[in-house]
């Protein structure tokens, strides 16, 4: 999906693909994922995002080559057990809180 043809034939398949399906069957309560202020989980995980939107801007706003570093270290922060993946696995919300 490099271009934008790509993303709109992919999203109209995905859009033909659910209309045979109830809204009930694949949308969930948009409420039902909001962690509780003290949860400790969903505090590192808004922390680990915020880092990495943070390290992005500043690789960005410095350009290539300069910023690769930053955005380099960035985009793998996004992985692994370590980095934001791990944070969002490790708080994954109940049905309901």
């Amino acid at each position: 999906m490099a271009d934008g043809e790509s993303h709109f034939e992919t999203f109209s398949f995905i859009q033909e693909w659910l209309d045979k399906h109830s809204p009930a069957d694949y949308l969930t309560n948009p409420n039902a994922g909001v962690a509780p202020a003290d949860n400790a989980l969903h505090q590192k995980l808004q922390e680990e995002y915020l880092a990495l939107l943070e390290r992005l801007f500043n690789g960005y706003a410095l350009g290539i080559p300069a910023g690769a570093a930053d955005i380099n270290t960035a985009r793998n922060a996004m992985l692994g057990t370590a980095g934001l993946d791990g944070a969002a696995e490790a708080w994954r919300p109940p049905v309901s809180w």
